[in-house]
């Protein structure tokens, strides 16, 4: 059976979880506009990072997150999870 609206998602987070939490801070601090944005560069760049192709044309490195944005990313879960 095919979903009726393919590009709308919701998601429930454990609130047993630090990680969830955490997460759930973040996005909550984000706003509305900017959290599909960041599930969608998170998800592409996991795929992209394990290696795995999509069957979407490949970004320019302006594009994409880099380095630094991963490392404020990271930081700021660990900021969380203390």
């Amino acid at each position: 059976m095919e979903k009726k609206k393919q590009y709308r998602f919701t998601i429930g987070l454990n609130s047993k979880l630090p990680k969830h939490v955490a997460v759930a801070e973040i996005l909550n601090s984000i706003g509305r506009g900017g959290i599909s944005q960041l599930v969608v560069d998170a998800v592409w760049e996991y795929h992209h990072l394990d290696g795995l192709k999509l069957g979407v044309p490949t970004e320019t490195q302006s594009q994409r997150l880099n380095e630094e944005d991963i490392q404020n990313l990271m930081s700021s879960l660990d900021m969380f999870s203390k």
